[in-house]
């Protein structure tokens, strides 16, 4: 098997394996003994949806002969109830049973998946450590259940308008955090066997018109900024696959696009593994398989429109060999893996460092998994009590890792025994916090925690009561009345949705009206209000701000996200998260405001490189909360500030010391930002380009070390079609939010480096006439030949774009022109 070619694939098999043999599986060759794989999303989680719907699609018959309950309506409510089945209709217990038989026979046990944070949570922890052990409990799931492909691990869409309907699968709106947290997703999944997948690639950032929409997106913002994650997943991660995306980009589909899939993803990044379309985004299969996508999903798909085209001589004999040669390796290579039945969770061993801070911090961290029901060889009760522990662990760290403290207003948190008065939970998520999105994303799981639960465990003697969201106010107004020095937990929920887009930045039309009361009984009641945003993106605070106490943003947490809020709530841990993107005061503030999401099935991304605080900083417009905010119980405190040089060229190394000032354990994020003085190309005031989370007991500093080569201090000129680090000053800066306020120290280097806008006779008038030093070296170089200076004065005045050669009235004498670039040589770029 090892040494099988793709010569010995007939031409009908070849065309097979690029065609979805069902909806999550992709074929085999069965003559040759190769089973095919099996394909999940799973960026959160096993989506049990798709695996169940897949069951039926490709069982139909099988499914017939035990009575042909597959009915959508069935179904759906299987699904919603799979782990509680009582709630089932009589006609739907056939099919409930036969799912469970299928799902029996292929993990050989019963074991509830896990439902883990969302990206958006994971670009909030700054994190890779927590986000690589999250990756490796996905992977052993995935193993548990054979699926050979989780997709979506990870989603790196760049967060361009906060209204989009999936932002919170992806990590961020700042290129450099995903790249450097993303891998670790992919290095987690792939350390178990499975096979990772980044999505969507590229540049898939709205639900709206989203099959076929074509973007306008200038050549340096795909560069700068919606490439970056993909490059990092490919070069840092090296994954195997990745997902072509429904969207056109200056006219061409994705999964089309011979520059995106073969000159920018394989020839210039490298990649050597599959690209697999999304579902349904392979409009022309002849055309996407010669740009470069592999694999058309979903199945079942004919070959023969591939074959057509073979046989007709319009599809190369190379370019099938090509795609079906990628497919095959990855066929064989999970075949070979699959090989061995036996079920081992210590084959992928999850990060140690991290093992020890989590016992330290989670003290009420249980993973009560009970027994499993192994009727299969080779897996056991053991093995999978440990990686429901595994998995608990790695999703409650995660969760505990990226909660975001917006607001503390006279330390009212963290809660403890000796806090006064009792807890209230209201809102719209007062009863289960919302885990996870829908779709894709969605989990079905009989794991989950309790916020309520939470806080009774780690605070007996308060009473903890919730009220559902259809609660009489009167008797809300009622309870407070009764009970003094109470606290209010609100938590508000706002869900993301596949296939559409929110409408503003609001929240719900309940959750709005309870809040603005709450608000207006704090005049004459005298209570506390805590507000958790269960939320998929930004949502606009304004209206309620002045009337909370404290804000936590927990986005999409996971199965275990209300165990370690609850933690956090009650100070066993600090909470350390940051946002991974802004919070706008106002929607008309936003970048994209009036390019989102388009005029029908054309957008233009006219905000260019200006996402996220990139925007915000250089219209100079104060947001709600910042990129990279987030508070802590404790107190931090940044010093010393050190870099080797301040003239260098190729590397500079620095440091920084980092300190807890207060009398709490916590963990800090440190920033560090490059901005450019001066520049050639207009760039953002500054760029995120370093960061480390640190933990830190009481009283403790520690010394943080940083480098940068040329390449972080680069950008991508359109005109020379390449990245360019310009020679000149930039400030390092160093803080723990994007805010200018939050960034106190600063050292000014100077890059000396030789690039196409260093001073030369292929520079402009203008640049030489607006320089003091230059335009004396120039006026001296004409002096010496004897040129009329008013030469210099017209062309400034009318054609200033032409270089110095294009000016001259002949060749300047060598002499000359050696003492000329002499003169100018010693002029810095400022």
């Amino acid at each position: 098997m090892e040494n099988l070619t793709i010569n010995e694939l007939t031409a009908e098999e070849k065309a097979t394996l690029c065609c979805g043999k069902s909806f999550f599986q992709m074929a085999g060759v069965p003559r040759l003994g190769l089973k095919g794989l099996r394909l999940l999303d799973g960026g959160t989680g096993l989506n049990f949806e798709q695996l169940f719907g897949d069951f039926c699609s490709e069982s139909s018959m099988e499914m017939e002969s035990t009575g042909g309950m597959a009915s959508s309506g069935s179904l759906n409510r299987v699904i919603e109830y799979f782990y509680e089945p009582e709630k089932l209709q009589e006609e739907d217990l056939p099919l409930y049973d036969w799912i469970k038989e299928k799902l029996h026979a292929l993990a050989g046990c019963e074991y509830a998946p896990g439902c883990f944070p969302s990206g958006m949570l994971l670009g909030a922890t700054f994190d890779p450590e927590v986000i690589y052990n999250m990756g490796v409990a996905l992977g052993e799931e995935a193993r548990l259940y054979h699926i050979d492909i989780l997709l979506g691990t990870p989603n790196v869409n760049i967060h361009r308008d906060p209204l989009g309907g999936r932002l919170f699968e992806g990590y961020s709106e700042d290129p450099y955090l995903v790249s450097a947290l993303a891998p670790a997703l992919v290095k987690g999944v792939q350390s178990t066997g499975t096979i990772a997948n980044v999505k969507h690639f590229a540049a898939n950032n709205q639900e709206t018109n989203r099959v076929g929409i074509n973007e306008t997106i200038s050549e340096r913002a795909l560069q700068e900024i919606y490439l970056p994650g993909f490059k990092a997943c490919v070069q840092e991660g090296n994954v195997l696959t990745v997902m072509s995306a429904y969207n056109a980009i200056n006219g061409t589909p994705c999964s089309e696009s011979h520059k995106l899939l073969t000159e920018i993803l394989r020839d210039e990044w490298g990649f050597d593994g599959s690209v697999v379309s999304d579902w349904g985004a392979v409009y022309h299969p002849v055309e996407a398989l010669k740009a470069g996508n592999d694999l058309a999903m979903p199945g079942p798909i004919s070959p023969g429109p591939l074959l057509d085209a073979y046989e007709k001589g319009e599809l190369s004999e190379d370019d099938l060999n090509t795609a079906a040669g990628r497919l095959l390796k990855l066929v064989v290579r999970q075949n070979q893996a699959n090989g061995d039945d036996v079920f081992d969770i210590d084959s992928a061993a999850a990060s140690e460092g991290n093992a020890g801070t989590f016992e330290a911090n989670a003290g009420t961290f249980e993973a009560n998994a009970g027994t499993f029901d192994v009727t299969m060889p080779g897996v056991s009760e053991e093995s999978l009590a440990k990686l429901y522990e595994k998995s608990t662990k790695a999703a409650y760290e995660a969760a505990a890792s990226g909660i975001v403290l917006l607001k503390n207003k006279n330390n009212l948190l963290p809660f403890s025994a000796a806090t006064p008065g009792n807890l209230l939970l209201l809102g719209s998520a007062a009863k289960k916090l919302m885990e996870c999105g829908s779709g894709s994303a969605g989990i079905t799981t009989s794991r989950t925690s309790s916020l309520a639960g939470t806080l009774s465990g780690n605070l007996p003697g308060h009473d903890v009561t919730v009220l559902s969201p259809d609660t009489p106010f009167a008797d809300v107004e009622k309870y407070l009345e009764t009970h003094e020095n109470c606290i209010i937990l609100y938590e508000a929920m706002v869900g993301g949705m596949e296939g559409n887009d929110r409408y503003d930045l609001g929240l719900s039309a309940e959750d709005d009206a309870l809040l603005k009361k709450l608000g207006a009984l704090k005049e004459t009641l005298s209570f506390s209000l805590v507000l958790t945003l269960n939320v998929c993106g930004p949502v606009s605070l304004t209206e309620y701000e002045e009337s909370l106490d404290a804000i936590f943003v927990c986005f999409l947490p996971g199965m275990e996200g209300a165990h370690a809020l609850g933690d956090i709530m009650c100070g066993r841990l600090a909470p350390s998260g940051k946002l991974p993107l802004t919070f706008p005061k106002r929607y008309e503030d936003t970048p994209t405001f009036l390019n989102f999401p388009g005029d029908g099935y054309e957008v233009h991304y006219g905000e260019g490189i200006y996402v996220g605080y990139r925007y915000y900083d250089k219209k100079k417009i104060e947001p709600a909360y910042p990129f990279g905010f987030g508070l802590s119980y404790t107190t931090f405190a940044l010093s010393d500030l050190q870099v080797s040089s301040e003239l260098f060229s190729g590397e500079i190394k620095g440091n920084v010391t980092v300190e807890n000032t207060g009398d709490m354990p916590g963990a800090e994020v440190v920033q560090i930002y490059l901005s450019d003085e001066k520049s050639t190309l207009l760039k953002p005031a500054k760029e995120l380009k370093f960061f480390k989370k640190v933990h830190l007991a009481p009283g403790e500093k520690k010394c943080i070390s940083f480098s940068f080569t040329e390449a972080d201090f680069a950008s991508y000129d359109p005109n020379y079609h390449k990245w360019i680090a310009e020679e000149g000053y930039y400030q390092i800066l160093a803080g723990t939010s994007s805010a200018p306020t939050d960034l106190p120290l600063s050292r000014r280097v100077y890059l000396k480096n030789e690039t196409p806008y260093s001073y030369g006779l292929h520079s402009t008038v203008k640049i030489m006439y607006e320089k003091a030093a230059l335009k004396q070296a120039l006026l001296d170089l004409f002096a010496a030949e004897g040129w009329d200076r008013q030469i210099i004065e017209t062309n400034y005045q009318y054609t200033p774009n032409k270089s110095l050669t294009e000016i001259f009235p002949k060749a300047p004498a060598e002499v000359h022109v050696a003492r000329f670039l002499s003169q100018i040589a010693t002029v810095k770029h400022d």
